[in-house]
Order: C-alpha cells, then sequence, then structure tokens
C-alpha cells in the first residue's frame, strides 16, 4: 500500500531531523478546480497520497475537484513534520516567531493535531523551500475539532520533481461543473476584495468662524445661497458690509482719516459725536435703526442670519458625523460577520478531516 511510504524514513545525526524517503516513480494525487494544472519554477506545489477505492476518489472529487495523477521523477527527502522530536527541533533552530506560532498551532507542536489554514500552510511552505529542504510529508493526524487529517506531502521544487501521468477524473461535465463553480468563487472574491478597497468618504473640512464679525482682515467669495429654512446659508461664511472707502465699521481700528471712533472725543471739526445732536448736513442724527451712510447699514438682521448659518452648519456638520459613525459601524459588523463565517468554514474544514491546499496546492 502506499501508506507504507511512511515506514521509509531516516534520521540525520547533526540535526535530529527525521525525513521520508519518498522514491522515483512514487504516485501521488493532486486536485484542482481550475482548468488544468501548471507548475511553476522553483515553486512549492501540496500533493496527497493516491487513494483506490471509488469511495475515497468520490470524496475528494467533491471536496477539491477533478482529480489528476502524478510521479516524482527523482528520489526525495522529505521533512517529517508528523514527528514530534523532529518538529521541537525546527522549533528550537528558528528565531522566526511567526514560524513557532505557526508550528504550535496548526502542526500540532505539543497537541498532536493538525490545524490546516491556507495562508499559514503556505508560510511554512516558503520556509523550508527557502532553507533548502525539499519539503515535508505528513502521516494521518488528528484534526482539530475532532476526526482525522489526511496525508500530505509538500514538495517545493515541484515543476522538476513530479509530472502528470494520468487524469482520475474521466467526466467531463463533472470537470466543466467544477471549473464554473471555481470561476464563481473567483469572481465572489474578487467582489469582495473590490468593496473592501472602495475609498470610504472623505470628510470635508469645516471653515473656522471669522475671530470677529466685521474684521478687515475677514473676506469670502462664495455667494450666499437659499436653504430649506429660507434664510441664507454659505459654502464660507457671509462677507460683512463695508461703510467707509472699502473699510468696515470697527470701534478698535481708525475710522476717519487717522481718527477714531470715541463719543468722548470730537469727531467732526471741534464737534463731540451726541446722539441727541444732529450730526450730518441736513438735519439728520446718528441712529441705530436707520440708514448710517451711503450704501451701509447697522443692521440686526445681518447678525442673526450669521448666527443662523453657524447654527446649520453646526447641524449639517453633526448629520454629517453621525452619518459617517453609522458607515463605520456597518462597515465593522460586516468585516466581523464575515470573519466569523471564515472560522466556521475552516472548522467544518477541520472536522471532515481534509485539508483544501493540501491537494489544490499554489496555483
Amino acid at each position: 500500500m502506499n501508506a507504507d511510504i511512511f515506514n521509509n524514513y531516516f534520521i540525520d545525526d547533526e540535526t535530529k531531523y527525521k525525513y521520508y524517503i519518498i522514491p522515483e516513480k512514487f504516485p501521488l494525487f493532486k486536485a484542482t478546480r481550475r482548468p488544468s494544472i501548471e507548475f511553476e519554477d522553483f515553486k512549492p506545489y501540496f500533493f496527497g497520497l493516491v487513494y483506490e477505492t471509488t469511495d475515497e476518489i468520490d470524496e475528494y472529487e467533491n471536496l477539491y475537484g477533478a482529480i489528476y495523477k502524478f510521479e516524482t521523477t527523482k528520489e526525495l527527502r522529505l521533512l517529517a513534520l508528523d514527528d514530534p522530536q523532529t518538529i521541537q527541533n525546527l522549533y528550537n533552530n528558528t528565531n522566526d516567531e511567526n514560524i513557532q506560532r505557526i508550528l504550535i498551532n496548526n502542526y500540532g507542536l505539543n497537541s498532536g493535531i493538525r490545524n490546516s489554514v491556507a495562508d499559514k500552510d503556505r508560510e511554512i511552505a516558503n520556509y523550508l523551500c527557502e532553507n533548502n529542504f525539499e519539503g515535508y510529508a505528513i502521516n494521518t493526524m488528528k484534526a482539530d475539532l475532532g476526526g482525522k487529517f489526511h496525508p500530505e506531502f509538500l514538495i517545493c521544487d515541484a515543476k522538476n520533481c513530479v509530472e502528470q501521468v494520468d487524469i482520475i477524473t474521466k467526466d467531463e461535465n463533472k470537470i466543466r461543473n467544477m471549473v464554473q463553480e471555481y470561476r464563481l468563487k473567483e469572481q465572489s472574491v474578487n467582489l469582495r476584495e473590490a468593496r473592501r478597497n472602495k475609498k470610504r468618504p472623505i470628510r470635508s473640512p469645516v471653515s473656522s468662524p471669522p475671530k470677529r464679525l466685521f474684521d478687515a482682515e475677514t473676506t469670502y467669495d462664495s455667494p450666499p445661497k437659499s436653504s430649506i429654512f429660507n434664510f441664507p446659508t454659505y459654502d464660507s461664511p457671509p462677507i460683512s458690509k463695508k461703510l467707509f472707502g472699502g473699510k468696515k465699521y470697527n470701534k478698535s481700528k481708525k475710522l476717519f482719516k487717522g481718527r477714531k471712533y470715541n463719543k468722548s472725543k470730537k469727531l467732526f471739526k471741534g464737534r463731540k459725536y451726541n446722539k441727541s445732536k444732529k450730526l450730518f448736513k441736513g438735519g439728520k442724527k446718528y441712529n441705530k435703526s436707520k440708514k448710517l451712510f451711503k450704501g451701509g447699514k447697522e443692521d440686526d438682521a445681518e447678525n442673526k442670519k450669521i448666527a443662523h448659518f453657524y447654527a446649520i452648519r453646526s447641524i449639517e456638520r453633526n448629520i454629517a458625523e453621525k452619518k459617517l459613525l453609522e458607515q463605520e459601524r456597518l462597515e465593522q459588523e460586516r468585516l466581523e460577520q464575515e470573519r466569523l463565517e471564515q472560522e466556521r468554514r475552516e472548522k467544518d474544514r477541520a472536522e471532515k478531516g481534509t485539508a483544501l491546499d493540501a491537494l489544490m496546492g499554489y496555483q
């Protein structure tokens, strides 16, 4: 039987690593849902032990896809990762903490349980191949959540170590359905990745309010817009009106020809500012409720408009922030659900005693 291959091994005297000796012309299975299997140079791939019964073959087809038969083209010495002493020595001889965690969590160091996870299996495969191992082999092991994990073979330079000799799955309709199923799954994965990479809405910056209501330095270009509340809104705060020759009304600044506005001092040619007396030609008095100078008003409505502007901007900003927070919350929930679903699938696969990459390999 092919399983007898695990009785053929040797232990390296220097490293104390155990190796399974895989002879030339040794048969291996590899399954895929892709249209064909093509190996890349110097890249590791996973294989399974050849099974001969119809029930075993049907089970592999249902789990992994169309089955192809391969044979080794030379003798291989594969690291025995099911051997407790070997995996312990490998753990001790590496300074890579990530590899050490994978040996514990996924390859049964201390527990003897094989928990196959595609990304972790690839990391171990790459690590071994980069460190001049020819690959690894594992006999039947306990699987996570019960069951058994079937034998698997990892061959580093598969393109130059194996060759295809047969196609076990003969039903063309079954192969066609498997390929179609794979393509649909691939499209689903691509759509999911596209959603993840979709740019989130960028929060537009909110203009800071002017320090003073009538500062000469503060100007804004955008004209007012009408809003649903029937008072002006602005992309930027409104321009206060000019009072004198381009200068704005500001008691702290000069008003006329170098002179400051001061009720206690003379304003025009020896005359003091006095509300009870006439101020300008024509007998017009200074009155805050009426027009003050040509083209300008000191109008309380202006202050009300600006107050309304900031109130609306504050409301709009709060609504936008709440909407963004809600979008972020929903996105986090969706990602969490996907993570839980992925964990559930991995556990289901472990219960059946299977590992998807053990036969599909790197495609």
